[in-house]
């Protein structure tokens, strides 16, 4: 999500900073959860994206023991539902 403007910098983090009184202390709260479809799918196919990636990469060091399991078959399929 780093593409989209997701890295934490204290501008993003300060500006979701909310606080409230609690007798005599100070709650910080902070809303990093969000219910927007759209961002939950974007996080969730960036995540799969990413795990893909890195079985590519150690497919390239490991190809025969990836080969003898079968592995690299199921890196292809998964690459078509990417």
């Amino acid at each position: 999500m780093i593409d989209s403007g997701a890295h934490p910098n204290e501008q993003a983090i300060f500006s979701t900073l909310r606080t409230r009184d609690v007798k005599t202390d100070v709650a910080i709260e902070m809303h990093f959860l969000s219910a927007n479809r759209s961002q939950i799918a974007a996080s969730l196919k960036t995540t799969a994206l990413c795990g893909w990636v890195a079985l590519e990469a150690f497919g390239n060091i490991w190809g025969t023991r990836f080969a003898l399991i079968g592995l690299q078959d199921a890196i292809r399929k998964i690459r078509h539902g990417l």
